[in-house]
């Protein structure tokens, strides 16, 4: 929300007023109808930019989980502080743990072909497939002799077409076995094949990468403080389901937000006359209404260098968001969120000589003039030029043309909204 801004300035002495009103009050004192007189007076012109903004912390970190799960222990509540790496919220780790304990195993299964492969053939296993083979050998021998006998029975008819076959069926059983046999033999006595160890490697590495992903999992479900500070909100309670926020689609669930409390800032905005007038490292003064009288000191640390659209009732204003960021703190009186009074420094000038803005007739530039009371009686006031400095809403610098303690005629103001009230 966009705040109405005003430049205003302060004298070293508000007083100064007070003691414009008092000459005011002299000069015209036991004088019928006099016109209203003021005195060049000489102080500390203080000219600033006004705005209301809101306090704020400097560094404020919202909390959520990057897993989804159920709330099992909150460990803080609103207004603690906490440490850096501190234990905020426990998630409930049963199903993490159970998926954890099957990519454990998947991965030792893994290293244990890798490691069989890499140790070659044992002398056993040359042993045994050599036997298999022998075996083999033998019982197609038989089947071969019994396969070429039915071929002469069928001959002859003394078997039928039935039982040659199932002698024909055995022979090529007994050929497929004995050169499967060959085989693993003849592969056991070469090795394992290079590709077959590196596959055996990449099977290990994944196994190992979705072991890493659960034990990340279970870390996850430990939630800590990534700074010290303060807890200022929270959003969940034990028992209750949380979302992961780790993706710009996916918000998650707002569980805690931790603030820095001891560096505060004031969060407000500049509309497009007084931006030009704020710089960076220019001093604040900040007042808020739970410290009535006190006057808290900052400076300003950040001018948007572009406008932002802000709603001001019906219509959109264009707005340039500042920062004051605050000498000091006080936990009694700044809260975050509370309303602030700014004042910006814009110029502090020493020993300037002013007037009331209206004893001052301007012209272009810094030209300018006053009317001096008459000299003698019956005489008509005169017109002085004067060079014009800083001017605000109720105050003027005169630059030349007149001295200090000088009278100069007041003009009454054109309407009452206008008039100087003592």
């Amino acid at each position: 929300m966009a705040f109405p801004v005003k430049t205003v300035a302060v004298l070293g002495v508000v007083v100064a007023l007070g003691a414009g009103a008092a000459t005011f009050a002299s000069i015209n004192k036991g004088k019928k109808n006099a016109e209203p007189h003021a005195k060049v007076e000489r102080g500390a012109l203080r000219v600033v930019v006004s705005e209301t903004g809101t306090v704020q912390p400097l560094t404020k970190v919202e909390i959520k989980s990057k897993v989804a799960g159920q709330v099992a222990k909150l460990l803080v509540d609103v207004g603690q502080k906490v440490e850096k790496g501190q234990l905020l919220i426990q998630l409930d780790t049963t199903d993490m743990e159970r998926e954890r304990a099957r990519a454990a195993a998947d991965r030792d299964q893994a290293a244990a072909r890798l490691a069989l492969l890499k140790a070659g053939s044992r002398r056993e296993e040359l042993t045994e497939a050599r036997a298999q083979v022998s075996q083999q050998e033998a019982a197609f021998a038989r089947a071969e002799a019994d396969y070429r006998r039915s071929e002469e029975a069928l001959k002859a008819g003394t078997i039928t077409p039935r039982e040659a076959e199932s002698a024909r069926s055995d022979y090529f059983a007994a050929k497929a076995q004995l050169d499967a046999s060959r085989a693993r033999l003849a592969k056991i006595k070469a090795g394992p094949r290079l590709e077959e160890i590196a596959e055996a490697k990449a099977q290990l590495a994944r196994a190992e990468v979705a072991l890493k992903a659960t034990e990340d999992q279970l870390s996850y479900a430990s939630i800590r403080s990534p700074m010290a500070g303060t807890v200022i909100k929270r959003g969940i309670e034990v028992g209750e389901m949380v979302s992961p926020g780790v993706s710009a689609t996916a918000q998650g669930t707002s569980m805690l937000t931790v603030a820095d409390l001891d560096r505060l800032i004031i969060a407000s905005s500049l509309n497009q006359i007084d931006v030009g007038k704020v710089r960076k490292g220019q001093k604040v003064e900040v007042r808020v209404d739970s410290a009535p009288g006190k006057v808290f000191t900052g400076e300003i640390r950040k001018v948007a260098p572009a406008a932002e659209a802000s709603k001001d009732g019906q219509s959109t204003i264009q707005t340039f968001p500042i920062e004051t960021i605050l000498a000091g703190t006080d936990a009694d009186a700044l809260k975050p969120g509370m309303s602030a009074d700014l004042d910006v420094l814009v110029t502090n000038k020493e020993g300037a000589l002013y007037l009331p803005v209206e004893a001052v007739i301007r012209g272009k530039g810094l030209s300018g003039s006053v009317t001096l009371p008459a000299k003698e009686k019956g005489a008509k006031p005169a017109t002085a030029s004067v060079t014009l400095g800083l001017a605000t809403d109720t105050q003027i610098e005169i630059l030349s043309g007149l001295v200090e303690g000088q009278e100069v005629l007041i003009k009454p103001a054109p309407s009452a909204d206008n008039t100087m009230k003592f």
